[in-house]
């Protein structure tokens, strides 16, 4: 495994505008996040190695457009969070396995000051919470959930998913008891408002 280049380092601990960055091993990368998502985790940082920088120079067509894009967003400062959001999260993975694999980019750090990491983009958010709902209403209320399961899962952002949350979590209230929508609600809570 590599580590992340000593000029990127140096760059990122003597440049007083780039965020504090601790380097990382390459293969970090790919495995980061929360352990039960494909998501990286989004206080790496990446910068474009010399490969990279020519590819851009010379629009050089070895990778697809969407690595493309990404890569001229990569400066060795900005973590993916801070990143703007032009690259849907769940091709994110697989585009930086296509730069890494290309050798376009290097693994410069970790965001050292978790304050610093801009939110998680909502459509991860999303994701993390809906995939640690995933079985919880039908623990809690038997097969008769199966309907309010899906319409958890079905909900396509933030703001719907916190009304039929809502409703959801009042209706296992109904039909059990207050303790069991008390540990869905706990469930939720794990992943801070939203």
């Amino acid at each position: 495994m590599r580590w992340a280049s000593s000029a990127s380092r140096r760059r990122a601990a003597t440049d007083p505008a780039t965020t504090a960055t601790v380097p990382v091993r390459r293969q970090y990368a790919l495995e980061a996040a929360d352990s039960d998502s494909t998501h990286p985790d989004p206080r790496l940082v990446f910068a474009k190695t010399e490969s990279g920088t020519l590819a851009i120079r010379n629009r050089s067509q070895r990778v697809s457009i969407a690595a493309r894009r990404l890569l001229m967003l990569f400066d060795g400062r900005r973590s993916l969070a801070q990143l703007p959001g032009i690259v849907p999260p769940a091709e994110m993975p697989t585009l930086l396995q296509e730069l890494e694999a290309h050798g376009m980019i290097t693994l410069a750090g970790l965001l050292a000051d978790d304050d610093a990491v801009s939110p998680v983009h909502p459509e991860i958010r999303m994701a993390q919470i809906k995939r640690s709902l995933a079985g919880v209403f039908e623990r809690e209320l038997g097969e008769q959930a199966s309907v309010l399961e899906a319409r958890v899962q079905d909900c396509v952002n933030l703001v719907v998913l916190r009304n039929v949350l809502r409703e959801v979590i009042a209706r296992v209230a109904q039909r059990k008891d207050d303790a069991a929508a008390d540990r869905i609600a706990a469930v939720v809570k794990r992943h801070g408002p939203f």
